[in-house]
């Protein structure tokens, strides 16, 4: 049985910007992504669907997004990809440590 994973900002961050661009400009794989946070792949699956509902889309959406999902949303979706990239591979990088 595996534990429950208590989603960080960061973590929520990550998701984020994975949803909105992939991770071909990361220069870390989605593998190593999901390795570094300690979550599975279903579990990101999730996290990306907050934000297909958070923006307004239906098809894959979850009906209702988390809490910090709306925060980041919020506060992030208006940034360009270089100022949210900066600080997902700020925080990946201190959970490489």
């Amino acid at each position: 049985m595996s534990t429950k994973h208590n989603w960080t900002k960061g973590d929520v961050l990550t998701a984020f910007y994975l949803y909105k661009y992939g991770c071909e400009d990361l220069h870390y794989s989605e593998e190593r992504v999901l390795g570094l946070i300690g979550i599975s792949k279903g579990s990101m699956k999730m996290a990306k669907q907050n934000f297909l509902a958070l923006n307004g889309e239906t098809y894959g959406a979850l009906k209702n997004a988390s809490k910090m999902g709306k925060q980041v949303y919020a506060e992030y979706n208006h940034l360009s990809q270089d100022v949210i990239r900066l600080e997902v591979v700020k925080y990946l990088r201190g959970k490489n440590e």
